[in-house]
């Protein structure tokens, strides 16, 4: 269980996600994992607790969930964030990944990463005009 942030909004909004699901699906596993089974049950709370989308994957699998990459991202981690939920850094390899935010100021690093990856694209971008 997520104990570094377990009384904030975001941990509140996915605790009553699960209470309140009456579907077993991929939102409410990817959910169930993040709180109570990433990182050796130490739960994927905070930024610096972030997991990778291939752990939630494996484990998805394990439940007989397959999904690739790109539907899970699309079809599960968007609807989790629109619902209030998760937040992902975008970065590939280590340096990336799913967790439940802690605090504001993590989605405000989540939000600057997202904008500093934008303005370096528009910047390669510029060579082709």
């Amino acid at each position: 269980m997520c104990r570094n942030c377990s009384q904030n909004k975001w941990v509140n909004n996915a605790q009553n996600f699960l209470q309140n699901s009456n579907n077993r699906d991929i939102k409410y596993h990817t959910v169930d994992y993040l709180l109570n089974h990433a990182n050796n049950g130490n739960g994927a709370c905070g930024i610096n607790n972030r997991v990778p989308i291939e752990d939630i994957l494996t484990y998805l699998r394990s439940l007989n969930f397959n999904v690739t990459r790109e539907e899970f991202q699309q079809g599960t981690l968007i609807q989790l964030k629109q619902k209030g939920i998760v937040a992902t850094l975008i970065y590939p390899g280590p340096q990336g990944g799913v967790f439940i935010p802690c605090s504001e100021n993590e989605i405000i690093q989540v939000a600057n990463q997202v904008i500093d990856r934008v303005i370096s694209e528009l910047e390669h971008l510029r060579a082709l005009l």
